[in-house]
């Protein structure tokens, strides 16, 4: 489930979701982490950064005024 690009129709339901999808995030990176240090998936790591950089871009360009501070 990608929250970011669904209109969620309150807050708090976000809100609720924000503990659970850190803890997933945390261990999912640590995961990725462990795996690149031990040189099993050298290449798992570097790339799930591109594959996140690339979503935030387009999650920015297409919602402009979401969070209009950003450059």
């Amino acid at each position: 489930m990608v929250l970011s690009a669904i209109e969620v129709p309150h807050t708090a339901y976000v809100a609720m979701l924000a503990p659970a999808l850190a803890a997933l995030s945390g261990a999912g990176l640590a995961a990725f982490w462990k795996t690149y240090l031990e040189g099993r998936s050298v290449r798992v790591l570097p790339a799930e950064i591109a594959v996140e950089l690339v979503w935030s871009a387009f999650l920015y360009f297409l919602y402009p005024d979401f969070l209009p501070w950003l450059p």
